[in-house]
């Protein structure tokens, strides 16, 4: 059994103990016609796709304002958060990718994928935008 493989059937017992959070992934595109600029919305001809996934925020990063005004509060540092999601994705009837949306079921925060890291064992990481609640 190579690496891989034993790295695959680690992530399955993995998920297993830690995925508790439920999302559900929402495909999105463009609408036929619709300008290049314009806001994708949720595809009709692909259902929404339940899954258990494990959601972590990593708040201790900060970062400067770029502004060049004057006042102190613009030089300050400021909180920024980089929110991941991980889940276990080989049974998934479609792959989210990057743009879609994630919603997390429990209190039905809405989340844009920003970038998915795979590294082709089957759990991926979806780093997320925080777009809000409907």
């Amino acid at each position: 059994m190579s690496f891989s493989a034993h790295l695959a059937a680690a992530d399955l017992v993995l998920a297993a103990a830690f995925d508790e959070t439920e999302f559900e992934a929402v495909k999105m595109h463009r609408a036929a016609g619709a300008a290049r600029g314009s806001e994708p919305v949720p595809d009709p001809d692909v259902l929404p796709l339940p899954f258990m996934g494990t959601l972590d925020y990593e708040p201790s990063s900060t970062g400067l304002g770029t502004s060049n005004r004057t006042a102190p509060d613009d030089r300050a540092p400021r909180r920024v958060t980089t929110i991941l999601a991980t889940a276990f994705v080989s049974a998934l009837a479609w792959m989210p990718k990057t743009g879609d949306r994630l919603r997390r079921v429990s209190d039905d925060t809405h989340y844009q994928i920003v970038t998915v890291d795979d590294d082709e064992t089957g759990r991926v990481g979806f780093w997320l935008n925080r777009i809000g609640t409907a």
